[in-house]
């Protein structure tokens, strides 16, 4: 449980990086009320779903030790929360990640990749 929940955090943490990505790849001219780019849309699915699934991971880790009666959560109902199904729409930034990236000079794209 404490596994997933770090990987919670960490898609969390993705999905803000590569929201900012965009804010600067748009300039900050572009922050206009309506909807965002792709990235946008995909960074916001995914950090929804991190923080309802790491409520529920929260309550799953609380629960047993304050009654001690409370049967072992399955990961497997973690897939979906929020309306909204984890894994594929953390595979939708990806892709929106991936698009993103393809805009960049080749310069740009190395020094991008160096500091990772």
């Amino acid at each position: 449980m404490r596994i997933y929940r770090e990987l919670l955090r960490r898609m969390a943490h993705n999905s803000a990086v590569l929201a900012e990505f965009d804010n600067a790849m748009r300039g900050y001219n572009n922050l206009i009320a309506g909807p965002g780019s792709e990235l946008q849309e995909a960074a916001i699915k995914v950090r929804i779903y991190c923080t309802f699934s790491r409520g529920r991971v929260r309550m799953w880790l609380w629960l047993p030790n304050a009654f001690c009666v409370v049967a072992p959560p399955r990961l497997a109902r973690l897939r979906k929360a929020a309306g909204l199904d984890g894994p594929n729409a953390y595979e939708e930034l990806k892709t929106a990640a991936a698009a993103a990236f393809a805009q960049l000079m080749p310069a740009e794209f190395e020094a991008l990749t160096r500091n990772l």
